[in-house]
């Protein structure tokens, strides 16, 4: 099976260089995303606009900042797969071991 995978892998050298570089491309556009939400009540409450603060989860805590970089990784495993949809169960674990 892994003598499989690597084969494919040889005979696919630029496409997955591709999908590796799309999906650091995605992971790296994604964290900037969410690291501005991770102030969005703050930004509300001082500008006025509402404050969320008591029901809205704190990013900053380990458990929503692991349940946000789970999302973030995931969403980015995703474009990958979306993107070369004829090898994704190739190219998506590729792209995941190369983190």
């Amino acid at each position: 099976m892994t003598v499989m995978w690597i084969s494919r892998i040889r005979d696919h050298k630029w496409l997955a260089v591709r999908a590796i570089l799309v999906g650091w491309a995605a992971l790296f556009a994604l964290w900037i995303a969410a690291s501005s939400l991770i102030y969005f009540d703050d930004w509300l409450f001082v500008t006025g606009l509402a404050d969320i603060r008591s029901f809205w989860p704190d990013p900053r805590r380990p458990l929503f900042h692991f349940l946000i970089g789970c999302g973030v990784n995931a969403a980015a495993g995703w474009i990958v797969g979306r993107l070369y949809r004829e090898y994704r169960t190739l190219m998506v674990p590729l792209f995941f071991a190369s983190q």
